[in-house]
């Protein structure tokens, strides 16, 4: 789904005339965009410790310094650079 498609069903919703917008409708399209677009990055504890550790005592950190990691860490680049633009999107799990 794009922005834009999010847009034109938010409106379908609100303009439909027929039916009210509800809260968990919009709760809904939220996290389908989130996970579209910031999907959820996991890691252990051990590995998110290491990812800190590395993300700030590594000068330059770049694509290079993030596909080393991951491969060392066992998280693919893709997830571990998702992961340092995004923060947000970390997940502590069960090693």
């Amino acid at each position: 789904m794009t922005f834009d498609e999010a847009i034109d069903k938010s409106r379908v919703l609100s303009m439909d005339g027929t039916q009210q917008v509800y809260s968990d409708d919009v709760i809904q399209l939220i996290n389908e965009l989130r996970k579209e677009y910031a999907p959820t990055v996991e890691m252990t504890q051990r590995q998110y410790d290491r990812f800190e550790s590395w993300k700030y005592h590594t000068a330059g950190w770049n694509m290079t310094n993030c596909a080393e990691w991951a491969r060392d860490e066992k998280i693919t680049a893709s997830n571990a650079m998702r992961a340092w633009l995004h923060p947000e999107t970390i997940e502590i799990v069960d090693e």
